[in-house]
């Protein structure tokens, strides 16, 4: 990785826990293969209970709240609402992280991806692109969801498919990690890699329905996720103390 970029911290080491975070801006930049976010540029810690609302754009690998969340990072009841827009040569987009090789778990992004590969390896198809939630996965993602349109602006005959998770995925996406089929405009969970079920991909009437994120998803007044009315989707409870 040729540079990390943030707006708030570059890099959360492994003892690091980032905490009741929320920022609002604008940031760019970022090197070929780098990863960049408005929260952390790379996580090896824990980033939980915090928020991101901001534009992001890089020529790397970008993500709304983390560009890269390393092995040992973990992002907990977190999400992001802001738009992200990557020229990744080797990687992708996405609305919560770039790329996830540790734990993301109770977690949303609402926010849209914008992807556009610069090169795509000669005359080849091109294999990276964005995802609603994240660009590539390698690590584990459970009880999360994803709303935002993905834009793949490639030309048709090399272009990929709008991911509703993640565009790649060698890693594990759990049966209660879901997307709007509606808003992100995707027909699949994931593009590349390990496949998730069709049925994971819900209408934004069925996103709006508690009974359909299964018995995971913790509804209760003490749980961690709540349902306010006319709502369209989930939201994690301690953002209602906020």
């Amino acid at each position: 990785m040729d540079q990390v970029g943030a707006g708030l911290f570059g890099v959360v080491g492994a003892a690091g826990v980032v905490r009741d975070v929320t920022v609002q801006g604008t940031i760019g930049g970022g090197g070929l293969y780098g990863g960049i976010a408005i929260l952390a540029g790379i996580n090896y810690g824990t980033i939980t209970q915090s928020s991101t609302s901001t534009t992001v754009a890089s020529e790397g690998n970008a993500g709304d709240l983390v560009g890269v969340n390393s092995e040992t990072g973990v992002i907990r009841q977190s999400y992001a609402s802001g738009n992200v827009t990557a020229h990744a040569h080797a990687g992708g987009g996405g609305g919560l992280a770039a790329l996830n090789a540790g734990l993301i778990t109770e977690s949303y992004a609402t926010g849209s991806v914008s992807f556009k590969p610069d090169y795509c390896g000669g005359s080849g198809a091109c294999t990276t692109g964005g995802g609603a939630l994240v660009g590539m996965n390698s690590g584990t993602i459970s009880q999360s969801f994803a709303t935002g349109p993905v834009i793949q602006q490639t030309a048709p005959e090399r272009g990929q498919p709008a991911a509703g998770i993640a565009n790649n995925n060698t890693g594990t996406i759990g049966p209660d990690v879901f997307w709007d089929t509606q808003t992100t405009g995707a027909s699949v969970g994931v593009v590349n890699g390990t496949q998730v079920p069709t049925t994971q991909g819900l209408t934004t009437a069925q996103m709006s329905v508690a009974a359909n994120f299964g018995p995971t998803y913790d509804f209760s007044p003490g749980g961690v996720w709540a349902m306010p009315t006319g709502a369209t989707h989930p939201v994690l409870r301690w953002q209602l103390a906020h």
